[in-house]
């Protein structure tokens, strides 16, 4: 995957509430110049934010790869699975932990590294 030049830009947060539509929008907007249909669940936006940590430039980054692995793959729509494929392009991740195909995908901390073994924390005795 290309490695885009806004990736570096300023941090920029926002949220699915506020800012889904717009975002929703602005991929439409990307797919009508790639000559792609959108295929996406209704939740993608916020696996999207999820996924970018919150921040407008990963948001693109992951949008734009997902573009281009539906453009590669020779498909006509932009689905959920290509976000997947370039997310894990992007992060190295397992399925299992994919923001992009998992259920319970809010729960994954996009930011744990999954090579470091799980520490639970004990409860106090009383």
């Amino acid at each position: 995957m290309r490695q885009w030049a806004c990736s570096t830009a300023l941090a920029a947060w926002f949220c699915a509430a506020t800012d889904g539509e717009d975002f929703h929008d602005l991929i439409e907007a990307y797919c009508a110049q790639a000559d792609l249909r959108l295929h996406l669940s209704a939740d993608l936006v916020a696996r999207l934010f999820h996924a970018s940590r919150y921040r407008f430039g990963r948001s693109i980054e992951t949008a734009l790869n997902a573009i281009e692995a539906a453009l590669g793959s020779g498909d006509d729509g932009l689905t959920n699975d290509h976000f997947a494929q370039a997310w894990a392009m992007l992060e190295g991740c397992a399925p299992g932990r994919n923001v992009f195909l998992v259920d319970d995908w809010s729960s994954i901390d996009p930011d744990r590294d999954d090579s470091e073994p799980m520490v639970r924390q004990r409860g106090r005795r009383h």
